[in-house]
């Protein structure tokens, strides 16, 4: 009979210990993913870009997200409006990459300078270039585009446009 509540004792115990070590276990768990989600929303959407000389002349249009110089999230309405510009870009077969650029980056001030954070620079094809601040949405990123497209062209001897 002494075994038999000896062993009911250590039974108990040891389920008590166990029960402890998984709901520990679990808030860890749910703390761990908690603090990897933040850091995500923390990371800059897109491609992060150093310098404009990443973007190769062959690429079609790049986006390039330029945040506030302490704030490198982007909201919401920035990256579903930049998403729905690459989208309806590329139903026209045209590539459009979306980047970041980082406020410790070389090219940041100058960019900066140019316009008023947050703000999305589109580059046509490595020459045409439009800045856009204040108001971020699809169709005025698509204006953007036509912009940047329309200062790609270059004026030639006979005065009309090249390409």
């Amino acid at each position: 009979m002494l075994k038999l509540n000896l062993f009911i004792v250590v039974l108990f115990i040891m389920a008590g210990l166990l029960v402890t070590k998984l709901s520990f276990g679990y808030k860890a768990t749910a703390f761990e993913s908690k603090k990897k989600a933040q850091k995500a929303s923390n990371v800059p959407f897109g491609e992060t870009l150093d310098s404009l000389e990443q973007i190769s002349a062959s690429q079609g249009v790049a986006f390039i997200y330029i945040p506030t110089k302490k704030n490198e999230k982007i909201n919401n309405q920035i990256k579903m409006s930049l998403l729905g510009a690459q989208k309806a870009l590329k139903s026209k077969n045209i590539t459009a990459s979306i980047y970041t650029i980082y406020p410790n980056s070389l090219e940041y001030p100058p960019m900066a300078a140019k316009t008023r954070p947050p703000a999305v620079l589109t580059v046509y094809k490595g020459k045409g270039k439009n800045y856009i601040s204040g108001i971020i949405n699809q169709t005025r990123l698509l204006q953007s585009y036509a912009a940047a497209v329309k200062n790609s062209r270059i004026p030639t001897k006979c005065g009309c446009l090249q390409k």
